[in-house]
């Protein structure tokens, strides 16, 4: 396993995808982990706080909230960015959790459940990918993206496992992509990124 939360001297590290001045916060973020080579039979994690203003100006608050973890992310032949994605979003009234793909211009959602999730608390989100032998030569992609509560531990959502066919997911040349954080035109907080097998 890998995990990205340990600084050299052990402590953990706090990092928000939106980086480089608030400017961030009008793009697409990723931090994609590159030293895995592949995001099959993989379990990934991480603890996420959406932030509905500014820390170091409270006057100032934020319209769009949301934040989750990535996997299967390609540069394909055309230029295009894709991939699957866990979420989380409080930009409307009421919150939802979702299962989405990104096709390199929008988003679709494949499944999602809504609650009344609150902004600048602790969340975590586990995104599992594993397979599903349908017939001899036949797989499926199966993922399976879980929501808990850490500042309220009673919260407990569980997507999937939702089906995805194998070469949707991994491309001519075997390539199952990279996994990472993921933040649209918002201020996200991570306090880690963690990877396992899971075989």
């Amino acid at each position: 396993s890998a995990d990205t939360s340990q600084s050299e001297s052990g402590q953990p590290v706090e990092f928000c995808v939106s980086t480089n001045s608030w400017y961030g916060r009008t793009y697409r973020n990723m931090y994609v982990f590159t030293p895995d080579t592949q995001t099959v039979y993989r379990k990934y994690q991480t603890d996420l706080k959406l932030l509905s203003y500014n820390p170091d100006d409270t006057s100032e608050s934020y319209n769009t909230r949301n934040g989750g973890v990535l996997v299967n992310y390609r540069v394909l032949d055309n230029g295009a960015k894709t991939f699957w994605f866990a979420t989380m979003d409080t930009t409307s009234s009421f919150g939802r959790f979702s299962l989405k793909y990104f096709n390199g211009v929008t988003e679709q959602e494949l499944t999602g459940q809504d609650y009344a999730f609150l902004n600048d608390v602790w969340y975590r989100i586990t995104l599992t990918v594993t397979q599903q032998q349908l017939s001899p030569g036949n797989l499926n992609m199966l993922l399976t993206a879980q929501l808990v509560g850490i500042t309220d531990s009673s919260i407990s959502i569980t997507l999937g496992p939702y089906p995805v066919p194998v070469s949707d997911y991994i491309g001519s040349l075997g390539d199952s992509g990279k996994a990472g954080l993921h933040a649209n035109e918002a201020a996200t907080r991570f306090s880690y990124f963690r990877v396992d097998e899971n075989l």
